[in-house]
């Protein structure tokens, strides 16, 4: 039988542990604000979806939702990591708009 060695943790959770992302979810789950866009989320991976018509729409929505999550990650001691944050365009057709939206964070 394997038995890994004890480690005392003084704060957080040991990355890479089955623990660390169970109580990612569990703490990320309680997430209940009246943002514009949908909240998907996956393990560690979150994605906020939103559906407008036009590039004026999903700006304000997202920057309505900025200003929430913000204070949501400050008041939970959370840092969003916003070099790895990135937006995609999904559509049928080519959006004549789809140059014109701004989705940058701070």
């Amino acid at each position: 039988m394997l038995v890994s060695p004890n480690l005392h943790v003084k704060h957080g959770v040991p990355l890479g542990s089955v623990l660390s992302t169970m109580l990612f979810l569990i703490y990320f789950n309680v997430f209940l604000l009246p943002l514009e866009g949908i909240i998907l989320d996956y393990a560690d991976v979150t994605f906020l979806l939103y559906n407008a018509t036009t590039a004026e729409r999903v700006n304000a929505d997202f920057r309505q939702d900025e200003k929430l999550l913000t204070l949501w990650f400050s008041a939970n001691f959370l840092r969003l990591n916003v070099n790895k944050c990135r937006y995609v365009l999904y559509s049928f057709k080519r959006m004549a708009w789809e140059g014109s939206v701004n989705l940058n964070i701070g």
